[in-house]
């Protein structure tokens, strides 16, 4: 355990070696501080009711400073759990996670950022989290310390503070020698020469996760507690570790930052994804050992058609979720609670969305209830249980570009690619593209006239089939 400076000063006066021998006798010998195992999941069921100055009513707030202060000892964490203020969220709710920003921007690298970093995000249960304002403050046993805003608070990150140059040093060369369609690859995807990969739309991002592989590895290290210590058997460990799993860890890596590229509102969640499983309060899960897992897991899994199946299969159980949908929505109600799901799609995707309500007020009254069978919101349809292609959404958010468009009215959801519509007349240009959203507006007017139509014309049962499940 690592202690903070001011705890070894609280223990008694400090004395000048000549004062030792004399006051020898007069001091009790000093029971040893209870010292308890590094922590690498803020999971600790640790007992704090023996400690001086604790308070039954502040049990919860005791362990939500021991995750704010992983190292600390036991009166240091109750030293600071009794200046939590009982209005705060700090004192009333079960924190899950902290996560450190600079603005709006993730931060993993703490090597490399700890100066700059100047906002932590805390996660509560209930979907609640708050933002504190972070500011450096010095460095102390290969930590660094923290202060939260005005609250009186010390932060320090589950991570210390070593350099991995010398491992990066090592893996890179490795790492960069790999090649997407070599015999290696195609062993650890687990496929024959005559499967092809295009199915798994990663080559291009393959490319990228190369270039970019430096700065990746630093996360990747700052964020796995693997690396607890700068020591040559650590280090020897990792290097081997790495080397041997290349591969994988290039192909998990790849698939992440394809399909997970995405933000909400000002934040991209790719780093949260990648290098922050414990965000949903999930620990002892290693970043490195998932990313290499989910590179073994085979060519079927890493499919892009199966991402839904995927993330069940080879991320929930890390992040200490459930499903792909519920995951994304408690990304959204942590970062825009005031949107909804659809909100935030729409406002994500590149795809071109017309979702073109009834002319009839009632029925257009119903298609504005979220989450029911009556809503016409693109992304409420394509995730409800009765969408066949749900894994829809993924490559819809990470679209580079505007290339399709998506009509939605009261019985049908219809999908196009621009470039269908491409000719002499209309070039990929703003003109194809003006083009293809004024033909997908008719489309959709039609659709909901003809709709309309049936609607007046049917008896009740009749209506309530018209608002069928996609």
């Amino acid at each position: 355990e690592v202690v903070s400076k001011e705890s070894f000063e609280e223990r008694g006066t400090m004395l000048d070696a000549s004062q030792i021998a004399s006051k020898k006798a007069e001091i009790n010998l000093l029971t040893p501080p209870i010292v308890e195992p590094l922590s690498t999941s803020g999971k600790k069921d640790s007992d704090f009711s023996k400690i001086a100055h604790y308070q039954a009513n502040r049990a919860l707030v005791y362990k939500n400073i021991e995750k704010l202060l992983p190292f600390y000892n036991k009166t240091t964490i109750v030293k600071y759990g009794n200046l939590v203020n009982e209005n705060s969220l700090l004192y009333q709710k079960e924190l899950l996670s902290a996560v450190m920003m600079k603005d709006n921007q993730v931060i993993t690298d703490i090597v490399s950022n700890k100066q700059t970093a100047n906002k932590l995000l805390l996660r509560y249960k209930d979907d609640l989290s708050e933002k504190l304002d972070l500011k450096y403050q010095n460095d102390f046993a290969k930590l660094a310390e923290y202060s939260l805003g005005n609250t009186g608070l010390l932060y320090t990150p589950n991570q210390f503070l070593y350099d991995q140059t010398s491992i990066i040093k090592q893996v890179l060369p490795d790492l960069q020698k790999v090649d997407y369609h070599s015999e290696d690859i195609r062993k650890t995807l687990g496929i024959s020469p005559n499967v092809k990969q295009t199915e798994l739309y990663l080559e291009d991002q393959f490319a990228k996760t190369k270039q970019q592989l430096e700065d990746s590895l630093k996360k990747l290290l700052s964020a796995d507690a693997g690396l607890a210590s700068a020591n040559p058997v650590t280090e020897g460990y990792l290097v081997d570790k790495i080397k041997r799993n290349k591969e994988a860890l290039l192909l998990g890596l790849t698939y992440l930052e394809r399909w997970y590229n995405f933000s909400y509102g000002q934040v991209n969640v790719k780093d949260l994804v990648m290098y922050h499983p414990d965000f949903f309060g999930k620990g002892n899960t290693s970043p490195l050992d998932t990313l290499i897992e989910l590179g073994k897991s085979g060519f079927n899994n890493l499919l892009a058609k199966n991402n839904v199946d995927t993330y069940a299969i080879s991320l929930a159980s890390h992040h200490g979720t459930t499903d792909l949908f519920s995951t994304l929505e408690n990304y959204r109600k942590v970062f825009l609670p005031d949107k909804t799901n659809n909100d935030w799609f729409k406002s994500q995707t590149k795809a071109y969305i017309v979702e073109e309500k009834s002319n009839i007020e009632e029925v257009k009254t119903k298609q504005g209830l979220v989450g029911t069978k009556y809503s016409i919101g693109v992304y409420d349809r394509i995730t409800s249980d009765s969408w066949k292609y749900r894994n829809m959404v993924l490559p819809l958010l990470t679209l580079p570009e505007r290339s399709v468009f998506v009509i939605s009215t009261i019985s049908s959801l219809g999908f196009g690619a621009y470039d269908r519509y491409r000719n002499k007349e209309h070039q990929a240009n703003g003109d194809l593209n003006s083009f293809v959203e004024k033909s997908a507006h008719e489309t959709a007017e039609r659709q909901r006239d003809h709709y309309d139509y049936w609607y007046r014309i049917l008896d009740e049962k009749g209506r309530e089939k018209l608002y069928r499940n996609i």
